[in-house]
């Protein structure tokens, strides 16, 4: 990625932002990001309407979202959704759904964890079975991306013959949604359950499991990127306050403690953002798992150490620095335990590590 193409995508999703509260869907900011600049389309083929970049654009975009802890679709819709659609066989299907993710007007959630949170891939208690011309699904997901507001819904569940992708219309008989009560006031999330729901077949079992790696790392990736905007913003308020805030006669960013705690934070940050650009750029597991890992540690040693040096006002609901606490949280454990992602990169080393059905 060159960087006037880097700083180009920087920029335009910055302005998109200016004034945006975090708490808030920020519709119109969506529709921005997805139909002017197209961040629906980044890693999609030109041939297929897309911008035709890849991982490391796709980062970016996630790491501005999380600087403004942004209440967008991005990760479900335009991360997760169009990877799996990019999977499907070529036919109607595909093409519809991928038109729609281009257009940016249709929220799309995938639905793969149950009842751990994990991605599992093997033997789903999500069942698809035979009806008529179409299909039929029953079961429940937990912790659904944009779950209670989506449009569609593309399904990871099991048949008689192994387990497959499924379109499912949000309006469909049979789909129940429960917002979650989230600890992340940034990120929906929700428990859809489907009754007797009809789908139509979208990955046939041949390929379904390996699409559901591919599509947790893409996500994985998007996520650590975000937990580097998060850590990013939280220090920049940390140390815009510590040089206006006055104590004892002094300005507090003078205090040798204050100013330590600032420092081991950005060494963390750098050493974060550095394991996630390469990821972005390798693409393998053990990579991924490890960016994960340090951009997780990295958000939360940010925003804890945001709250610790605003004092008092950093505890409390108006401030904004509890909404990066909160996302950094929610984003370490979003695709499972951090355990598992250890265990991945003791096993890249050679090392004995549990045995895991995660897609890491």
């Amino acid at each position: 990625m060159s960087p006037d193409l880097s700083e180009d995508i920087r920029a335009a999703v910055r302005a998109t932002f200016i004034r945006h509260d975090p708490r808030e869907h920020g519709s119109g900011a969506w529709e921005a990001l997805a139909q002017q600049i197209g961040v629906t389309g980044l890693f999609v083929p030109e041939a297929l309407g897309g911008a035709g970049l890849g991982s490391s654009e796709m980062a970016l975009v996630a790491q501005e979202l999380g600087r403004t802890a942004a209440k967008t679709p991005f990760l479900s819709t335009a991360v997760l959704a169009t990877t799996v659609a990019l999977a499907a066989e070529d036919g109607p299907l595909r093409a519809d759904t991928l038109s729609w993710l281009l257009e940016g007007k249709t929220v799309v959630a995938v639905a793969v964890a149950e009842t751990d949170g994990t991605w599992h891939v093997h033997q789903p208690t999500t069942t698809a079975r035979e009806s008529g011309a179409g299909w039929t699904i029953d079961g429940v997901k937990q912790c659904v991306v944009d779950g209670a507001a989506a449009d569609l819904y593309f399904v990871f569940a099991e048949t008689s013959t192994g387990a497959a992708w499924f379109v499912i219309d949000g309006g469909a008989p049979g789909v129940r949604r429960t917002p979650a009560d989230a600890f992340d006031l940034t990120r929906d999330l929700a428990t859809v359950t489907f009754t007797d729901s009809p789908a139509s077949i979208l990955i046939g079992p041949d390929r379904a499991a390996e699409v559901v790696w591919d599509t947790a790392r893409q996500g994985l990736l998007a996520v650590a990127a975000d937990q580097i905007g998060v850590a990013d913003r939280a220090l920049q308020l940390a140390v815009e306050h510590a040089k206006s805030r006055s104590q004892f006669g002094k300005v507090i960013g003078s205090f040798q403690a204050i100013k330590h705690l600032c420092a081991d934070v950005l060494l963390e940050v750098e050493l974060a953002r550095a394991a996630v650009d390469s990821a972005a750029l390798a693409g393998d597991d053990a990579r991924i798992a490890l960016a994960h890992l340090c951009a997780a540690r990295a958000a939360i040693s940010a925003t804890e150490a945001s709250i610790r040096i605003h004092g008092g006002i950093g505890f409390t609901w108006e401030h904004e620095a509890h909404l990066y606490l909160r996302r950094a949280r929610m984003g370490a454990v979003l695709f499972g335990p951090l355990d598992e992602y250890r265990d991945a990169i003791a096993r890249s080393a050679g090392l004995p590590g549990r045995t895991s059905v995660s897609p890491y």
